[in-house]
């Protein structure tokens, strides 16, 4: 929910600046979906070095990357 609040953001602020056009959504969708791949191999990463093992582990940094549209 938090990526979708975010991108709509995002366009609204472009919207008030007069640079909207439709691109923007996608292309704002497209980057914070790349930052949250990459931030998910960086966890993922840490947590092989760190032998952190767990059944669910995929979902929690999923969930986790999530947080930073939050605020």
């Amino acid at each position: 929910m938090a990526f979708v609040t975010y991108v709509l953001f995002v366009a609204l602020l472009r919207g008030l600046q007069d640079r909207f056009h439709p691109e923007v959504l996608g292309t704002a969708a497209s980057k914070a979906l790349a930052v949250v791949i990459v931030d998910f191999f960086f966890f993922k990463t840490g947590c092989y070095i760190l032998n952190i093992q767990g059944s669910g582990q995929f979902l929690d940094l999923i969930a986790y990357g999530g947080y930073k549209f939050v605020g």
